[in-house]
């Protein structure tokens, strides 16, 4: 019978060692898994960074599409006026002339 017990207590032994060493591992499984986690969250708020910046430029993009534009059409009115009046002086002209 103390043979028995003495057997069944270094049965128990070993399988506290064996516990033990899983709970070691699943702690290491836990520290790497945080760590990937972290890695991950960090990788996720550089493109979330990249993402806001390039939803900037585009923004600003399309700013200067439109002021380009509104420039384009303020010369052609220039251009317009220009002519009108090279028009207005030539016809004064023709009539100073006339006269």
């Amino acid at each position: 019978a103390e043979e028995a017990c003495e057997d069944m207590a270094g049965r128990r032994d070993a399988a506290l060692q064996g516990l033990a060493r899983a709970e070691g591992e699943r702690d290491l499984a836990i520290e790497a898994a945080a760590a990937a986690a972290a890695e991950r969250d960090e990788a996720l708020e550089g493109l979330r960074a990249e993402r806001e910046g390039r939803a900037r430029a585009e923004a600003e993009c399309e700013g200067l599409r439109r002021e380009a534009l509104a420039l384009r059409g303020e010369r052609d009115a220039s251009v317009g006026a220009r002519e009108a009046v090279s028009e207005s002086a030539e016809a004064l002209r023709g009539e100073r002339d006339a006269a």
